[in-house]
């Protein structure tokens, strides 16, 4: 038996040990296996690249509003530019 879990109508998680709640399948609350050894890490790069969904392949303004969620919340500034975020990245 295994933790399982469904949504309800508020979009909150349910947990149960069923594996159907309500003629609905529930899916698994445990996270994938984490392995050093990844034989698909190099298609999912590829993939990437064809999408352009890679960071390198973002647009500055795109980068900005990544890092600004992560990087400026943390270091309490107000207002983020490119040369704040370089700073911190290195």
């Amino acid at each position: 038996m295994h933790l399982m879990y469904t949504i309800d109508a508020n979009g909150k998680r349910i947990y149960t040990l069923h594996k159907v709640v309500a003629g609905e399948v529930t899916k698994s609350a445990h996270p994938a296996r984490f392995s050093p050894d990844d034989k698909y890490s190099r298609h999912r790069v590829t993939l990437k690249k064809r999408y352009g969904l890679l960071l390198t392949q973002q647009s500055e303004s795109d980068l900005l509003r990544f890092a600004s969620r992560y990087a400026c919340k943390n270091a309490n500034m107000s207002l983020c530019n490119l040369e704040d975020l370089k700073v911190l990245g290195q």
